[in-house]
């Protein structure tokens, strides 16, 4: 025997919409070098501190060791997104967002930009 309750309920529902974003969308990738002691969740943190109002979005891209990276290092690469809710922003105002990104990474995690 199937209860069909929960379906019903499930049918029942009215669809949730969300409009999508007006204004496009900006991204940047960074490709920092860090101590191995540096989490993802360390870096994700201060990105998202310092980037700003603009930031829609950090996702991890890449983590290496290897050949060219030195003993006790590994590299990183994140995509950050910004985004305005009110306008179109220009390449200038995430370059600017950016700088402060990774000026607060090199000063909080003693990141080098690769």
């Amino acid at each position: 025997e199937l209860d069909m309750a929960p379906l019903i309920d499930v049918l029942e529902r009215t669809p949730q919409y969300v409009s999508l974003p007006q204004y496009p969308s900006m991204h940047r990738d960074l490709n920092f070098l860090l101590d191995d002691a540096v989490s993802w969740q360390e870096l994700e943190r201060i990105v998202q501190i310092s980037a700003g109002p603009l930031l829609e979005r950090v996702s991890f891209v890449d983590q290496y060791r290897g050949k060219q990276i030195p003993v006790g290092k590994k590299s990183y690469v994140l995509s950050i997104a910004y985004r305005s809710l009110d306008r179109t922003l220009t390449s200038e105002e995430v370059d600017t967002a950016q700088k402060t990104v990774v000026a607060a990474c090199e000063l909080q995690l003693g990141a080098v930009q690769r």
